[in-house]
């Protein structure tokens, strides 16, 4: 018993030594706070481009940005609730 705790405890040593092997806090806060970066950049985006897309399409930009923003707003609360869906399941 007391070897095969040895063993594993230095596969481990060997493992984080390697890179292979990362602290699950570490990766839980890179993950929120990419995704955080993601979210405020679709946010963002309605905005920076309307002005453009309503001039090439001959539409009223404050109204094409409320869709646009809209739009937007659902796919990221889809997208939130399929990853809650997943963490749900798995």
């Amino acid at each position: 018993m007391k070897e095969n705790y040895l063993a594993l405890a230095q596969r481990l040593k060997y493992e984080r030594e390697a890179g292979r092997l990362v602290d699950a806090e570490k990766v839980e806060a890179r993950h929120a706070t990419r995704w955080s970066e993601e979210r405020n950049a679709w946010e963002n985006w309605p905005s920076s481009v309307c002005a453009d897309m309503a001039a090439q399409l001959g539409a009223d930009p404050i109204k094409l940005r409320v869709a646009l923003e809209s739009f937007v707003d659902r796919h990221l609360r889809e997208r939130v609730r399929k990853g809650a869906d997943a963490s749900a399941a798995g």
